[in-house]
Parts: C-alpha cells; sequence; structure tokens
C-alpha cells in the first residue's frame, strides 16, 4: 500500500438468490448463499485470482462487485465509485473503468456482428471517437496489440474461434488510458488484474 486509496476494494460483499415457492402466491422459503461475505482490496499494481471449483461463486462475485446482479449487502469501491449506490452518469464512469470479459464468448457476442461492430461498441456508447473512421483505426489497433491482423476487421464472430475467443477480450483495452479488467474465462478463470497501460 502507498498511502493512495485502493484501486479495488470489497467489504462484506454478500449475494444471495431467495428461493420462492408456491404458484399463484409465492412465499420466500430460503436462500441460495451464491457470495456471503467476502472482502478484500487490490492497490494499483496488483493482480488477485480468485480460485474455486465450479459453482462456488467466482462468476456471481464478478457480476455483482461490477453491479451486474445487485448485492444483497456489503460495499463495492471502485476507483472511488461505490458501484451500489451509483446510478446514471456515475454508473457509466464505472462502465468505461471496469470491464467484465464473460466465459462463453460465442454466448456473449453477437453472431450478426462484425468483430469492428463487437470491438467498437464501447468506443461509440462512450463518444470516444467522434467519426467512423477514427474508431476503424483504433480497432485495427487493439487487434494488432493481440496479435492479429486488421484483416479480420469485417468477419463475423462465428467465422472464426480465435475471433470469437478474443472478442471479449479485445473490448477491454479501448479506453485510451488504462482499464480495470475483470475476467470470467476458461484461460484467465476470475483473475482481476489491476490497471493496464495502452
Amino acid at each position: 500500500m502507498n498511502g493512495t486509496q485502493p484501486l479495488v476494494s470489497v467489504e462484506n460483499l454478500t449475494k444471495h438468490f431467495p428461493v420462492m415457492r408456491g404458484i399463484i402466491i409465492q412465499r420466500k422459503v430460503g436462500a441460495v448463499r451464491a457470495v456471503d461475505g467476502i472482502s478484500f482490496t487490490i492497490d494499483q499494481g496488483e493482480t488477485l485470482g480468485l480460485v474455486g471449483e465450479s459453482g462456488c461463486g467466482k462468476t456471481t462475485a464478478g457480476r455483482t462487485l461490477l453491479g451486474l446482479y445487485p448485492a444483497t449487502a456489503g460495499g463495492v469501491v471502485i476507483d472511488g465509485h461505490n458501484v451500489r449506490s451509483a446510478k446514471g452518469r456515475e454508473m457509466l464512469l464505472v462502465r468505461r473503468i471496469a470491464q467484465m470479459i464473460f466465459q462463453d464468448p460465442y454466448a456473449s457476442l453477437n453472431p450478426r456482428w462484425t468483430v469492428h461492430s463487437i470491438v467498437s461498441e464501447p468506443l461509440r456508447v462512450h463518444h470516444l471517437f467522434k467519426t467512423e473512421a477514427e474508431r476503424v483505426e483504433r480497432v485495427q489497433e487493439l487487434m494488432g496489440l493481440v496479435g492479429l491482423s486488421g484483416r479480420l476487421i469485417n468477419r463475423f464472430r462465428m467465422n472464426s474461434r480465435v475471433v470469437s475467443a478474443n472478442g471479449s477480450a479485445w473490448r477491454a483495452p479501448w479506453h485510451q488510458t488504462r482499464d480495470l479488467l475483470f475476467a470470467t474465462n476458461p484461460f484467465l478463470h476470475w483473475t482481476f488484474p489491476s490497471r493496464l497501460r495502452w
């Protein structure tokens, strides 16, 4: 710790899924304790890996941490932003800082979109480049960073296993400065790298 605030701070993060019974009148009869009070911090330059057997809650922890699932209890602060209370523009800032790489690219990437459409979508949503030509140039630059030819830019993700497997990862370094990656991936398997510079 260098005296600055942690990049990620998680305190007593809890996610319980209710178990309901009844058809017309439903009542809660229990809860699945998917994540039950985890705490950790990640400082600048650190990497944290969550390791465990299938179904132990790694992916649920990541989704809850990023606000994709509402937390049952606990606190999450990413780069000074309280994720649990973030809404509107602040949540948009969180989405620019923290990216998630989903485990199954075939399920998380639109098969009707080209590589360019998939990778440039965050650029368009966050208004980072004004023109389409600038977005094309940035996508080709990102493809070069992972060692793939820019000629693949107009391919559909279903046409190439390499394109499909890396399509999600390419979306992470789209920001010009640095990003926080949350990966649930068969190769990375729930790694939380610190900020990357591109």
